[in-house]
């Protein structure tokens, strides 16, 4: 992935950009849990990740104590919206799992009405629990998991109408 850039826009306010190449130069290790030592421009920060919705990208992380909301768009995000095709989004009918992992919670029931946004599953993946929220308002037309299930990445969770 050399030479792609993702945007990160930190609460709303700020916006820098990134490299995968400088990700990749990242000195971060794991404390256990949810939480990280990030080592950067010789400065150590404590970081936790409090929630992270894979799908859409969106993380809400405490940096030394204090809380940012972080959106990140890939070169595909942007190319979409400088294309003005995110108003006019294909209908999604199934909800996939973005990784392998443990479905935690199952929100939704066939027949159910959901909002955009709504949190249909909890899915488990490398310790943090990942909302999968829908994109648009429909029904529950079929549920192919269980609390506890452990799924594949690319595996249907829920048939959407």
């Amino acid at each position: 992935m050399q030479g792609k850039n993702l945007k990160i826009q930190i609460n709303s306010d700020r916006e820098e950009s990134i490299s995968m190449d400088q990700i990749a130069a990242l000195d971060i290790v794991s404390l256990g849990g949810q939480e990280y030592q990030l080592l950067r421009n010789g400065k150590s920060y404590r970081l936790e990740v409090l929630s992270a919705d894979i799908q859409q990208k969106i993380f809400k992380i405490r940096v030394e104590g204090k809380i940012h909301h972080i959106k990140l768009e890939d070169q595909y995000d942007m190319l979409v919206k400088t294309m003005g095709f995110e108003k006019g989004q294909k209908r999604i009918t199934d909800i996939k799992a973005p990784m392998p992992g443990l479905v935690r919670e199952v929100l939704v029931k066939v027949g159910d009405h959901f909002e955009k946004g709504q949190t249909l599953v909890v899915l488990e993946a490398m310790k943090m629990e990942n909302a999968l929220k829908a994109a648009a308002e429909g029904t529950v037309k079929s549920v192919h998991v269980s609390k506890d299930q452990t799924v594949d990445k690319g595996m249907i969770l829920i048939g959407l109408e």
